[in-house]
């Protein structure tokens, strides 16, 4: 049965895992901005099933832990994120490429503002794959998810 710390080791992996396998796919460099999100984005989503239906008992799967809610936001919510991580990289990029042109503060600005684009792009991704990893070690489980609620 998964418990917090199988959903937490679990959900950490998947979560690095996605955002580096998205950048090789990509051919992107690796950065440590995205890395870092998507640990921070894995933390948040690994998590967010159970409080939103706090485990108070083993029958505790309702709505958002639902076959019908991973499909939902599946099919809703991840091309969406990764449409606003596309922009939010391209941002990263223009901030780099105006950083170098810059000099003293404004240049510091710059690339505090181009981590910053990177570690949301990573947030963004860690925190799907995270929920969808508790969802997945849920249903592998023997009360697997409920259909809706």
């Amino acid at each position: 049965m998964a418990n917090g710390k199988t959903h937490c080791q679990f959900g950490r992996v998947t979560g690095i895992a996605a955002t580096l396998g998205l950048n090789y796919y990509e051919g992107r460099p690796i950065t440590f901005g995205e890395v870092a999100g998507s640990v921070f984005g894995t933390e948040l989503g690994y998590r967010l099933p159970d409080m939103l239906e706090p485990a108070t008992s083993p029958r505790h799967r309702s709505f958002f832990h639902s076959q019908v809610f991973a499909v939902g936001a599946a099919t809703l919510a991840g091309p969406a994120a990764l449409q606003q991580r596309e922009r939010l990289l391209a941002w990263a990029e223009e901030f780099d490429a105006q950083a170098r042109m810059a000099e003293g503060l404004e240049a510091l600005w710059l690339y505090v503002k181009a981590f910053c684009c990177r570690l949301l792009a990573g947030f963004l991704v860690g925190a799907i794959v995270g929920y969808g990893s508790h969802l997945l070690l849920d249903a592998l489980t023997p009360m697997g998810l409920p259909v809706l609620a």
